[in-house]
């Protein structure tokens, strides 16, 4: 019986997103920009290395964010995660000021951006969830975590994982690990 409900339960909820990007970002991964729509069309290619678990209507936050040369604007839901200069922060938990970075390897002095502004989102709009071999991207030019609240672990399922059982499976199984863990800890 309880196995049956745990069941019902995470079918009722699959359409949870604990950490997602807003409809409108365009993901830098591996050199090139992709859209939520660019990502969908090439799910069926085996050689493309992300995929979309789940498209969600959420409540999120809308970061304005300041670097030396550029202003940049992302929305995430609460639980992202956003590479800070302590590390990866939930977007939630980002204060004005916070340091963030607009290159992957934030090794060049000029790409540390400020956090300038921050509102929560009052309506649910669209947002998708990333899974991707390689689990850190650029989000409308901020380096992120295609994952939220941890980043060590699903990070080390999508690499290592999808090279054994293939990428849609590694996607498909972790969101389900990840929707159990979040229904067992609510």
């Amino acid at each position: 019986m309880i196995k049956f409900v745990l069941i019902i339960f995470l079918l009722i909820n699959l359409n949870t997103c604990n950490a997602c990007f807003h409809e409108s970002t365009q993901i830098t991964y591996k050199n090139k920009i992709y859209t939520m729509k660019d990502i969908l069309s090439n799910s069926e290619n085996q050689n493309f290395e992300c995929r979309i678990p789940h498209i969600v209507n959420a409540l999120g936050v809308d970061l304005d964010i300041k670097c030396s040369k550029s202003y940049y604007n992302l929305k995430l839901t609460h639980d992202h995660l956003v590479f800070t200069q302590q590390g990866f922060k939930a977007a939630k938990d980002l204060h004005l000021n916070d340091i963030v970075y607009n290159n992957i390897d934030h090794d060049q002095h000029d790409d540390r951006c400020k956090m300038i502004d921050l509102v929560q989102i009052e309506q649910d709009e669209k947002y998708f969830g990333l899974n991707c071999i390689k689990s850190i991207v650029l989000a409308n030019g901020i380096k992120t975590s295609t994952f939220g609240d941890y980043h060590v672990i699903p990070a080390f399922w999508m690499k290592y994982i999808s090279k054994i059982i293939r990428l849609d499976n590694a996607s498909h199984i972790g969101n389900i690990i990840a929707i159990m863990y979040y229904t067992i800890m609510i």
